[in-house]
């Protein structure tokens, strides 16, 4: 799937919009979540990254002060279709991206190496390999969003879609304005799915859209990106509550690779569970009940930024305030 974003510059300086070869463009995120049977999580994939290569200078947000492309300027507004958005020879791997500092180095990349890659050294030398035949021919999935048809056709969901910019050298504090998350219903026409959006626009984390969770984020101080952490507590049932943690990698470029929850000597524990964005068992987070903590630990496949993974467990100790640690 793919789906449009617009952009509005609501600072004072210029953003800088060069086109791939040059690094200095704002990259556009996507991620695809649903609420179902109490549990909020992930179903697209690590999905590509859009590469910004021209900014329009449009007034839908403000009175815009034109440029000629290479910037988005105060005040003004630019769009990217969903043809745009999803367009292959746009679209890159989050690896390449440290997210946190907002830095994509060109050289050796999916677009210096090209699909199928070109012969060295043209495939690390900095120059776009990758073209609008090669990307063309990755055909109507390549490398857009992926959704499996069975997370959409289920009943008794809630669906949105988060969009980001990662803009380089903006601080932490002025980052919570470049997402936002619409709600959408999926409909199956008999050849393609169609997300019909509705409802008002949200800035700052998906994890906002989980009615009735509790929602705190921190930083590695001005190290590394943030993190958001929603749990939701429900029960008791037969003496047991139901607790259901979401966590919301914002741009933490290290990703994360452990858990810890605090818990009572004496709280029984059971049906831990842990969800990430594919199937493989072999690479799910191993988990630990010890007398005084819960913990999920997980090094070889963290929680890379713009992503969502999933804790669970059972515990007849009712919820109380504490300290976990990432």
């Amino acid at each position: 799937v793919a789906f449009l974003t617009n952009a509005c510059n609501v600072g004072t300086k210029r953003i800088n919009w060069q086109a791939a070869m040059d690094a200095d463009h704002p990259f556009i995120t996507f991620l695809v979540v649903r609420e179902r049977n109490g549990r909020f999580e992930q179903i697209s994939d690590w999905s590509y990254v859009k590469h910004g290569f021209f900014a329009l200078s449009s007034s839908f947000c403000n009175t815009c002060s034109p440029t000629d492309g290479s910037t988005l300027g105060i005040g003004c507004s630019d769009t990217y279709a969903t043809g745009n958005n999803s367009d292959n020879y746009w679209l890159g791997p989050p690896s390449e991206i440290n997210a946190w500092e907002g830095i994509w180095n060109p050289v050796c990349s999916h677009f210096d190496r090209g699909e199928p890659a070109v012969a060295p050294p043209n495939d690390c030398n900095g120059i776009r390999s990758l073209t609008q035949t090669q990307a063309d021919n990755l055909g109507p999935i390549g490398h857009r969003i992926q959704i499996k048809d069975a997370d959409f056709n289920v009943t008794g969901a809630a669906f949105w879609f988060q969009g980001m910019y990662v803009i380089e050298t903006e601080s932490d504090a002025k980052r919570e304005n470049n997402m936002l998350s619409r709600t959408f219903t999926p409909s199956w026409n008999g050849t393609r799915w169609n997300l019909n959006e509705a409802g008002a626009a949200l800035s700052g984390t998906v994890l906002q859209r989980w009615s009735g969770a509790s929602i705190v984020s921190a930083t590695n101080g001005n190290d590394d990106g943030r993190f958001y952490v929603a749990v939701k507590v429900t029960g008791p049932v037969e003496g047991f509550y139901r607790y259901e943690y979401a966590l919301h990698n914002r741009d933490n470029n290290r990703g994360l690779g452990a858990l810890h929850i605090p818990k009572c000597p004496d709280a029984r524990v059971k049906n831990a569970g842990f969800g990430d964005l594919d199937d493989a068992a072999g690479n799910d987070w191993s988990l630990t009940v010890g007398a005084d903590e819960i913990a999920w630990s997980g090094p070889s496949n963290p929680l890379p930024w713009n992503s969502i993974f999933n804790f669970w467990f059972e515990s007849d100790a009712a919820p109380a305030s504490g300290l976990f640690t990432l």
